[in-house]
């Protein structure tokens, strides 16, 4: 009588083995399909980067709140910015002198919901002239707003030649 009842118990016991060895093994191919699209998105993250910074153009995208979470190294060149400014507000991280004319252009673009461009002059050591494309991006998190940055004063100095 005994016997009868270890018999289940030993193939119950074998099934709930096999289930345990079979749950470790497709939590191995989890963590081994999790590693493998994180190493995916690193790279694809890691070409954007390169991609945004050997573009002439300077590129600064912003988020609801007027929080700076891209720029390019152009744009960073461009307007001196330090290399950190991600999550920083457009008004911490871009130069005094060109403060109010992107906040007003950002206003604009995003009232409007379409491209708006406007200009910056830069008065440093070597002046430039700069048109701005902006425009609105609908996101999940928000309305964010892409400006590019197109510097055009080699292109007006050969106008007025």
């Amino acid at each position: 009588m005994e016997a009868l009842l270890i018999i289940p118990l030993l193939a119950a016991l074998g099934w709930a083995l096999l289930l345990r060895g079979r749950l470790a093994a497709a939590e191995l191919e989890l963590q081994r399909c999790c590693a493998e699209q994180g190493e995916q998105s690193e790279r694809q993250l890691l070409q954007q980067h390169a991609l945004l910074d050997s573009m002439v153009e300077g590129v600064l995208v912003l988020d609801a709140k007027n929080r700076i979470e891209l720029t390019n190294a152009s744009l960073r060149q461009l307007l001196d910015l330090a290399e950190d400014v991600n999550g920083q507000a457009l008004e911490e991280a871009v130069p005094v002198a060109v403060r109010a004319e992107l906040k007003e252009l950002v206003a604009a673009v995003r009232e409007a919901g379409e491209l708006r461009e406007g200009e910056l002059q830069l008065n440093g050591g070597d002046p430039k002239l700069v048109h701005i494309n902006a425009h609105c991006l609908q996101r999940a998190a928000g309305q964010h707003t892409l400006l590019v940055f197109h510097n055009v004063t080699r292109l007006k100095e050969l106008e007025n030649t």
